[in-house]
């Protein structure tokens, strides 16, 4: 698979955690189905064929949802959770390693289809971070996300080329992001209390933030998004706060599109046009007391 495939794959798998997270995140076999297979498939593990892929691999200490095989012995073992499920569960994590262990197998991942994380399994250190090669998010930057899924690529994985290493925070991230755009002298960060929206215009590519952290944008909704989980961060945004027809914590039945922001608790509708979602960013500044002056846009 080409990466403007897997650009795309990554982009739709986005999309369908959107649209069905409700159903996925009550059942692992659907979320495999839906988001774990498919990206297996694109990095070379075809799992219909018993030669690469066997699912519900018996060990000794139990059995791994997914054993990717090289001349007929599992090369990783993918545990797969449901949408939503913690990735950090210590139990987990401590069950594959004795699985890994048990068949001398040097690589295992854990997934709820949305989130990934990648490790070697034989070093030294006891601390699981510093077991860990890779993690992602496929409703991150997508770029991001494809350049850290080639981590699977099969062929990468069967030549033992997977190193430990742990990789940046999301922070660290956003901070290299603005960094490197900053350093670009043809791309210029523009305040959002300068901005019109000319007609059939693109989405802004970033939006950045007083504190200099960055958010990559692929659709308009992404800039309300993005603004509410850094107001939220920032201790700018309550719990209580309600914005009729778009932003709550309870009472979404009414929405078109109801989306789930990640990491607070509330509840986006995304549907809305391009300006409706540039002025519902200002409303949230403005309720915020937050200068339009000092959130920027790259276009």
């Amino acid at each position: 698979m080409s990466l403007e495939a897997l650009h795309e794959l990554v982009k739709v798998l986005g999309e369908r955690i959107d649209t069905h997270r409700a159903e996925l995140s009550q059942s692992e076999s659907l979320t495999r189905y839906a988001l774990i297979d498919p990206l297996l498939r694109a990095m070379g593990w075809n799992t219909e064929d018993p030669g690469l892929v066997r699912p519900e691999y018996a060990t000794n200490p139990g059995s791994v949802d997914y054993a990717l095989l090289k001349d007929n012995r599992p090369i990783m073992m993918v545990e797969a959770k449901k949408l939503g499920h913690s990735l950090q569960d210590q139990s987990v994590l401590r069950q594959v390693i004795n699985y890994c262990t048990e068949r001398g197998t040097p690589y295992f991942s854990v997934t709820d289809g949305q989130k990934w994380e990648i490790y070697e399994t034989f070093i030294e250190s006891a601390a699981v971070e510093e077991r860990r090669i890779a993690q992602f998010d496929l409703r991150d930057d997508p770029v991001y996300a494809c350049l850290q899924a080639l981590e699977l690529w099969r062929p990468k994985v069967s030549q033992r080329l997977l190193r430990a290493g742990q990789t940046p925070t999301p922070a660290q991230r956003q901070q290299q992001m603005a960094s490197d755009r900053e350093g670009n002298g043809s791309i210029q960060w523009q305040p959002l209390s300068r901005f019109s929206r000319e007609p059939n215009t693109d989405p802004p590519s970033s939006i950045k933030f007083p504190d200099n952290s960055s958010c990559a944008i692929r659709y308009w909704y992404e800039l309300v998004v993005h603004t509410v989980r850094w107001l939220w961060q920032a201790g700018r945004l309550n719990q209580n706060a309600h914005f009729r027809g778009f932003l709550t914590t309870s009472g979404s039945q009414n929405f078109n599109s109801p989306t789930p922001v990640r990491d607070t608790p509330f509840i986006y509708n995304r549907h809305g046009s391009a300006d409706a979602q540039i002025n519902r960013v200002r409303r949230l500044l403005n309720h915020a007391r937050v200068s339009l002056d000092e959130v920027q846009i790259r276009l």
